[in-house]
């Protein structure tokens, strides 16, 4: 399979504009076709001769929507990349083995990559537990995690499958999603914006429409969110967040979902979904330690005559410090 790698270079051009006509994909350093080179995806960027200094970057911009299969998405190779969609949208019309729009293959010099102004469309479900729509790290384990990445006014449109998230996978790490949504319907573990395990990520402005139907799942933050232990704190954030699907999944929270860790905080957070799961809460789902806290937060779905539901904050088996 033919692929197309794209360099950056000490002293080389610090751009590349990416554009469809037709089926054909092209990149340039400039948004004209002549001298654009044919892009076969997925399309890996690399960076050689490039300190990883904070402030120096590459940017990526797209000129146009793109559409295509299982293979339009990028590996990432290096750090300090910043892709621009220019509000344009990608179609993904087979999901077939793919990772997510943003595969980020190691952590050991992947940081600090942002993708801003940018939708991905899709009605198909992704494959892999704890992907993510925008950004994954396809060798995922404790040592190899998405890290210190940026998503800013994204959406995706797809189904959230299990452990994943509408914008970040899971386990990611000191990650931040402002102004972004999804509209999938969210399943076990996962999340609307942030999949199962995140720790030390924030949400501001992001909200989810999707039904969050999964056990444990949160229509921002998924299960298990704020890894660590109360002498090694890794909170995670929502701030002017919001979820208006309904809450049907048992134990499942309209923000976060269940089994939050420590010190965790949802502040100015609303749900207005109907809370129908056993055990589900508006804003926290089940089993939230108690240093977790809801600061000016409501919900609008709760009702004293559902009595699976353990109340409009938070879900049942809220442990009180």
């Amino acid at each position: 399979m033919t692929i197309t790698t794209i360099t950056f270079t000490s002293g080389g051009p610090t751009s590349v504009y990416i554009w469809q006509t037709g089926a054909t994909t092209y990149y340039n350093t400039s948004f004209t076709q002549s001298g654009a080179t044919e892009a076969f995806w997925p399309i890996t960027i690399q960076r050689t001769g490039i300190p990883p200094s904070p402030g120096t970057y590459a940017y990526i911009y797209f000129s146009s929507n793109l559409s295509g299969d299982n293979n339009m998405y990028f590996n990432m190779s290096t750090h300090n990349v910043i892709i621009d969609g220019q509000n344009n949208t990608v179609s993904i019309n087979s999901l077939a083995v793919y990772p997510s729009f943003v595969d980020i293959l190691d952590n050991i010099s992947n940081y600090d990559i942002t993708v801003q102004n940018l939708g991905i469309m899709c009605n198909q479900e992704l494959q892999n537990l704890a992907s993510g729509w925008i950004f994954y790290n396809s060798n995922d384990n404790q040592s190899h995690r998405v890290t210190a990445c940026h998503a800013y006014y994204c959406y995706s449109t797809g189904p959230i499958n299990a452990n994943s998230g509408g914008i970040f996978g899971g386990n990611c790490s000191e990650c931040t999603a402002r102004n972004c949504f999804s509209t999938g319907t969210i399943n076990e573990n996962a999340g609307g914006i942030f999949g199962h395990g995140c720790s030390d990520c924030t949400a501001a402005n992001c909200y989810s429409k999707g039904t969050i139907s999964g056990s444990n799942a949160g229509g921002i933050f998924g299960h298990n969110s704020g890894k660590g232990s109360m002498d090694n704190v890794h909170p995670c954030s929502a701030i002017n967040c919001y979820s208006t699907g309904a809450i049907n999944g048992q134990d499942a929270g309209g923000i976060f979902g269940a089994g939050v860790n420590y010190v965790c905080t949802a502040t100015n957070c609303y749900s207005t979904g109907a809370i129908n799961g056993q055990n589900a809460g508006g804003i926290f789902g089940s089993g939230v330690n108690g240093s977790c806290s809801a600061t000016n937060c409501y919900t609008s779905g709760y009702s004293n005559n559902n009595q699976n539901s353990r109340g409009g904050i938070y879900g049942g088996n809220y442990q009180d410090d």
